[in-house]
């Protein structure tokens, strides 16, 4: 393999399935509460658990498949899983209970995990040393365009389809990835842990941990905790100030300013360091709360989204290239799963707390409320990292490439 490409066969077909994984996600997420109270009588507070319980599946996954992906293989885990989420997909249609429901979603959930933090570990292994902030925002492009063309589909749907087309549209994109994980080169990473066995045997916290990763991670759970205020409560905003139409293009444009930025975020990374693409991203996202809380109008919720979107885009791509930076070979696994983890640990908390401040706040008090935590992640990242993090570091010993057997 060429050294220095980042573009390979299994590298798109990676980018694919993770986009496809990423739409069965967004697009049940944006209706599920409206399904639960709509077609199985429930409350608002029951479809937001069925929303929710989709995020503590994923996040129970990443907290243990990180080991078992040096045990089983990286490709046996993401087939096998990807496998159970077409077929947790598939019984979205018998799901005539909230209680069937409940247990749905925390299988689709926990299948997703241990998919797309497969898939991403096999992604970061093919990337060459010197690209990877570059060809990891490449990679997470996949997620960006799924975060827009998810709820898009959803919104589109449920207004001229019903609900059982939503879940036709997820049996085909689950469909679709197992077929991308067929075609996939089957790696042999178990392999890796045999050149280094002590990353087999390691008990306690270790086993479910990369220690290394764990700062950048914190900071990256926080800065998610107020990205959740976005995307929870930005419906129920815009329609109490009167902004349901610009909010409709809130996720557009948040994901096309990524789309355009990451490319060349990802070199600064690669080139600069990580603080030069880091700081302001911080403050991109604190001036953006601020300005979708004041928002009275189309171009302030729109130009916050801009600045949400650069800013996520930044911390997103460049926290997940820290974490991999940071840590040896053997524990890349695990490294992914641990980042992965506290990024659903702050998406799935932050409903449940913001839902309490509401009350106290309303939507515009939290919004500034999320302004002033995003800045105080400048003082934390540097802290925990930014302070000791120097010009880009090429680690002496590759990420062990993932072959074809």
């Amino acid at each position: 393999m060429n050294s220095q490409k980042v573009f390979t066969k299994d590298f798109i077909l990676g980018a694919s399935v993770n986009f496809l994984l990423m739409l069965c996600y967004f697009i049940p997420m944006m209706v599920m509460t409206l399904y639960v109270t709509e077609s199985l009588g429930g409350s608002i507070g029951e479809g937001g658990l069925a929303a929710g319980l989709f995020v503590i599946g994923a996040l129970i996954s990443r907290m243990s498949c990180g080991k078992w992906m040096n045990i089983t293989g990286r490709w046996n885990l993401l087939f096998y899983g990807s496998l159970v989420c077409f077929g947790s997909v598939l019984l979205y249609f018998i799901s005539s209970n909230l209680y069937v429901l409940y247990a749905v979603r925390l299988i689709h959930g926990i299948a997703y995990g241990a998919s797309a933090t497969a898939v991403g570990t096999m992604v970061a292994g093919m990337i060459p040393a010197e690209r990877r902030g570059e060809g990891l925002g490449y990679y997470l492009l996949s997620i960006t365009l799924a975060s827009a063309v998810g709820p898009f589909i959803g919104m589109f749907i449920i207004a001229h389809g019903g609900f059982n087309m939503i879940f036709s549209v997820c049996v085909a994109t689950t469909a679709l990835s197992v077929v991308g994980v067929v075609f996939m080169s089957r790696d042999n990473e178990v392999l890796v842990a045999e050149k280094q066995p002590a990353a087999e045997t390691r008990g306690g916290l270790s086993a479910y941990f990369e220690f290394a990763a764990l700062p950048i991670s914190f900071v990256c759970l926080v800065m998610y905790f107020c990205y959740s205020g976005v995307m929870a409560f930005i419906t129920p905003f815009a329609k109490q100030q009167g902004l349901t139409t610009a909010a409709s293009m809130f996720f557009v444009v948040y994901s096309v300013v990524i789309l355009v930025s990451r490319p060349y975020t990802g070199r600064l990374f690669d080139t600069k360091g990580e603080n030069v693409s880091m700081y302001p991203s911080f403050v991109a996202v604190a001036a953006g709360m601020c300005i979708l809380g004041a928002s009275k109008g189309a171009v302030g919720v729109l130009t916050s989204a801009a600045l949400i979107g650069f800013g996520f885009g930044v911390v997103q791509s460049c926290g997940l290239a820290i974490a991999v930076k940071l840590t040896p070979p053997d524990r890349l696994a695990l490294a992914n799963s641990t980042f992965y983890a506290f990024v659903d640990a702050g998406v799935g908390m932050g409903p449940l707390i913001l839902g309490l401040v509401i009350p106290a706040t309303g939507y515009k008090g939290m919004y500034y409320l999320l302004a002033v935590i995003s800045l105080l992640c400048l003082f934390l990242y540097y802290f925990t990292h930014g302070r000791n993090a120097g010009q880009p570091q090429i680690a002496e010993e590759p990420i062990p490439q993932y072959k074809a057997v």
